[in-house]
């Protein structure tokens, strides 16, 4: 029960995020500004897509890696989630220099 309910929690940051790079997007806001926002909801989708995934295999044990189960198949969609198109490094590297004003770090 409590893998779902914070999936759910977790989902609707995302949501929330998604909306405000839309919202930002519609406004005519500065493309950094929209890329913030849409890379925060990318870099919280792939963490909950890690989560959820982690959950199911925790919940299924051996049984989530029988291919006929389908879970196994979702690791490399995951995996590719987290490093494309942009990695969660490079997502905080913006954040850090565009949000937070700190100096470039790479």
């Amino acid at each position: 029960q409590h893998p779902l309910a914070e999936a759910s929690v977790r989902l609707e940051a995302v949501r929330l995020m998604a909306w405000r790079a839309a919202v930002a997007f519609d406004g005519g806001a500065p493309p950094k500004e929209v890329s913030l926002h849409g890379n925060a909801a990318k870099l919280l989708a792939a963490e909950l897509a890690a989560k959820a995934l982690d959950a199911a295999f925790k919940t299924l044990g051996g049984k989530g890696f029988d291919e006929r189960c389908g879970v196994v198949h979702l690791l490399e969609f995951v995996a590719l989630l987290q490093v494309a198109p942009i990695s969660e490094a490079l997502i905080l590297n913006q954040v850090a220099e565009s949000a937070l004003g700190l100096p470039r770090s790479y």
